[in-house]
């Protein structure tokens, strides 16, 4: 079962990358984050009223609610927000790939501040997904030089958009993983799913407001309408459901499992993209054999 919603979670991310770069064609991208937070705290919220795997468990206490707040803040928020960006910049299905190599982003915090020892399937693993980054920033500068890189930029941002697409990609890699290591920390001590997964929405919403307030997000929010509002609506419920079911897979499965299936999100944008986004990202050859390889690299990773 935990297998199962692990794969759940990477169809909707997959689905939400598509809907949020769809969105953003009628309707201000802030606004549009915006209403995607304020959907996940809404969201989750009601779904600690279901009767959940792990619904009522006991553990409550500072510890998990500290641990939970701070993978709200390092994924539905600062993650999410870089994420969100580099979608823009490079496309879904780009930068779904940079933020998806997240097992190796998780290996070298681990190498750093735990000194682990890797396995040979993690050599493997790192060696795959380097050579998939490698493949993958080649690709995006042979689709910048031919003027088929479809973002916010698009063609005409030239190299320094297409490395801060990198940089934005592997930089909400870094904070997904950092937060589903808190996840899983937040759930070994308290292991109710819809609570941890409230909890985190909850964070990241208190978190972005005041500067959501500041930028006018709110009343441009207010003004929206038209089908930009309809994707992001789409892209906040299945947001919300991704988290959920995270949630739910870390608490049946290992860690490991979770991570392997989950990578397969960058799987889905791409197969699904033809259908939400039409010709608004093109896609090559080079793309899905760099994809693929990162796919299989973070496998091994988690192995």
């Amino acid at each position: 079962m935990g297998i199962l919603f692990a794969l759940l979670t990477a169809l909707c991310w997959g689905l939400y990358n598509l809907f949020v770069r769809r969105g953003r064609d009628g309707i201000d991208p802030g606004a549009g984050y915006l209403l995607t937070l304020l959907l996940n705290a809404g969201a989750n919220a009601a779904f600690t009223l279901l009767p959940l795997p792990g619904s009522g468990a006991p553990g409550f206490g500072p510890v998990p609610v500290v641990l939970f707040v701070l993978a709200g803040l390092t994924t539905t928020l600062l993650g999410r927000w870089l994420y969100f960006e580099s979608v823009f910049t490079l496309g879904p299905s780009r930068a779904s790939a940079w933020k998806n190599a997240s097992p190796v982003y998780t290996l070298f915090i681990a190498w750093l501040l735990l000194a682990e020892r890797p396995t040979p399937f993690t050599v493997l693993g790192v060696l795959a997904t380097l050579a998939g980054m490698y493949l993958l920033a080649r690709e995006q500068a042979e689709s910048e030089r031919r003027g088929t890189l479809v973002g916010a930029a698009g063609a005409a941002a030239g190299h320094r958009g297409n490395v801060v697409g990198l940089l934005l990609g592997v930089g909400s890699g870094v904070a997904f993983a950092s937060g589903i290591m808190l996840r899983k920390a937040g759930l070994n001590v308290w292991p109710d799913a819809a609570m941890g997964a409230a909890i985190g929405a909850a964070a990241a919403l208190v978190g972005w407001l005041p500067v959501s307030v500041r930028r006018g997000e709110v009343g441009a929010l207010l003004r929206a309408s038209g089908p930009g509002l309809r994707y992001f609506f789409l892209a906040g419920v299945f947001s919300s459901l991704a988290q959920l079911f995270v949630f739910l897979s870390l608490r049946l499965t290992p860690s490991t499992v979770t991570h392997v299936v989950t990578s397969l999100e960058p799987v889905f944008t791409m197969m699904l993209s033809p259908l939400v986004l039409g010709g608004r990202e093109r896609l090559n050859l080079a793309l899905v054999r760099a994809v693929a390889l990162i796919t299989v690299g973070a496998a091994l990773v988690s192995l």
